[in-house]
């Protein structure tokens, strides 16, 4: 599933990342997203806004994302980021290209000191718009991803 454009900022640039990275992030998205979704109870239609890159219009479209983040670590049990471990899952394209490493660096300092809210899941929604935001501030679009 590709409704984690967010995440795939963390990921999937252009064709310089080593494909094995990117087929191992992709079965994990996968794996995740459908766990999410019948947690959550998100509908097809949330997932469908999701892969357009619109905001999820319900609280099921938002919890989703929140699902996924805490799937890989982004967000911690309690709603907080969990900056460190973004970093870490980031770093796995360090190699393959220092340059985007960098960037996506950039955009988890910028984003790290949101405002946790009560409701975990405006907390990712929140992470994720600001994820979107910073990467285009700095020229990393969900376009160059293949999203």
């Amino acid at each position: 599933m590709k409704f984690v454009v967010i995440i795939a900022l963390f990921f999937v640039y252009a064709n310089a990342i080593d494909p094995k990275i990117v087929q191992e992030f992709v079965e994990q998205v996968t794996k995740f997203g459908e766990k999410c979704m019948e947690e959550t109870k998100a509908t097809t239609e949330d997932v469908a806004q999701l892969i357009a890159h619109q905001s999820p219009s319900t609280h099921e479209g938002k919890c989703m994302i929140s699902c996924v983040y805490k799937a890989f670590g982004i967000q911690n049990e309690d709603g907080t980021i969990n900056q460190e471990e973004g970093l870490k899952l980031a770093s796995k394209i360090k190699e393959s290209d220092p340059e985007v490493y960098e960037k996506m660096e950039t955009i988890s300092n910028k984003c790290q000191d949101i405002p946790v809210d009560e409701d975990h899941c405006i907390t990712a929604l929140n992470l994720a718009s600001c994820y979107i935001k910073e990467a285009k501030a700095i020229g990393l679009t969900a376009e160059m991803f293949g999203m």
